[in-house]
């Protein structure tokens, strides 16, 4: 394969030692994206509260934390149910109020909790004003009207652990199915699941309790449910012809926090790191994923979650590692070298994600050929 010369790294502030100039505008921000905290979650399943975690996300250098603290299915039909949860963030809202000139960007959603269906992690929008313009009596009818709402006001959605079936273990947690049944069962599903099956930008690609513990120690194969989420998601970005971001959550419940999603942003805030999130500037596991670039043509050289066209492109990784590997619509197609550049040939007249794996991260995707909606 033909090489090229390392251009000069990015500039940006903690961005992966890139090959080209796409990387610049961006700082890489590390964060976790699923992360439970008592208060609201309940002390009988959650066992560190604001403060630990605010400790922890300093001791592992985490520029941002989305916590998400379950909510029971279809909590807006129960007037009972919206006021705890209201409630939950706005005490919640409080207890960060003293911290929120500190390091870390602390950012409230919650898992939307759905033993039967799955669980999903609801960040971002404004949960207040979505529930002030729908009642209880309104969902009641019509619950998907609950997330289209939320997106609409600025929320994203991400399926959490969509693959994590049922095993045979002496561990409590690994019997349960907490997949999303749209993927694992047959239908019919509910119209609020249809509506975030629908409406759903992404992926928990990365869930540390599951890849690191689950996978591989009783599957032996730390890369089980990561591969089989990512090659899914190229598939549904195919076919609805959207851009699908995976993320990366520690699920912790107690003492630990992990650097498991790394975002390019263009500013250090939470209006950067949602804006990166929705535009596909994300990897996961590793930062060093983060330095994929792809040009089309003499075009210039574009970050993650970038849209080309031509039925050659040219990719290309940064850093020093020499386990790379690139992949079209989940299969692999080249191991390069850092900084090495690789055409890869894709069809024309149909959409193609290219992301890249180096070491133990993954990329979100770059799109070639894609009439993205």
């Amino acid at each position: 394969m033909p090489s090229t010369p390392a251009s000069p790294a990015a500039q940006a502030k903690n961005a992966p030692e890139a090959v080209g100039s796409a990387l610049a505008p961006y700082e890489v921000l590390a964060g976790d994206f699923h992360c439970h905290v008592n208060p609201p979650d309940s002390p009988s399943d959650v066992a560190r509260g604001i403060e630990e975690t605010v400790e922890l996300a300093a001791q592992e250098k985490l520029d941002f934390v989305v916590l998400t603290p379950h909510v029971p299915a279809r909590f807006f039909q129960s007037a009972a149910q919206r006021k705890a949860v209201l409630d939950g963030q706005k005490n919640l809202q409080k207890a960060l109020a003293p911290h929120a000139s500190g390091k870390t960007i602390f950012i409230r959603g919650m898992e939307y909790t759905d033993h039967a269906y799955g669980h999903a992690g609801v960040a971002f929008g404004d949960l207040e004003a979505v529930l002030s313009e729908l009642d209880a009596r309104t969902l009641g009818g019509k619950p998907e009207l609950f997330f289209e709402r939320y997106v609409d006001k600025g929320g994203l959605l991400v399926v959490n652990h969509p693959f994590s079936t049922p095993l045979e273990s002496t561990v409590a947690v690994a019997r349960a199915n907490l997949s999303w049944r749209p993927f694992t069962a047959k239908g019919p599903f509910p119209s609020e699941i249809q509506a975030l099956a629908r409406l759903a930008q992404g992926y928990e690609a990365y869930n540390f309790a599951i890849t690191e513990l689950r996978d591989r120690f009783l599957l032996a194969d730390s890369e089980h449910s990561i591969s089989r989420i990512l090659t899914r998601m190229d598939q549904e970005s195919v076919d609805k012809k959207r851009r699908l971001i995976p993320v990366g959550g520690s699920d912790s419940h107690s003492h630990y926090l992990r650097a498991s999603t790394f975002v390019l942003s263009k500013s250090r805030s939470q209006e950067g790191i949602r804006e990166a999130l929705a535009e596909g500037r994300v990897c996961v596991r590793s930062r060093a994923a983060c330095s994929l670039e792809v040009r089309a043509g003499e075009g210039p050289w574009t970050a993650l979650g970038s849209a080309v066209r031509g039925s050659v492109v040219e990719a290309r990784v940064g850093g020093d590692s020499q386990d790379i590997e690139l992949f079209v619509n989940g299969a692999a197609v080249a191991q390069p070298s850092a900084g090495e550049t690789v055409k890869i040939q894709v069809p024309v007249d149909r959409c193609s994600v290219i992301r890249a794996r180096v070491g133990e991260g993954y990329s979100g995707g770059v799109y070639a050929n894609c009439d993205l909606g």
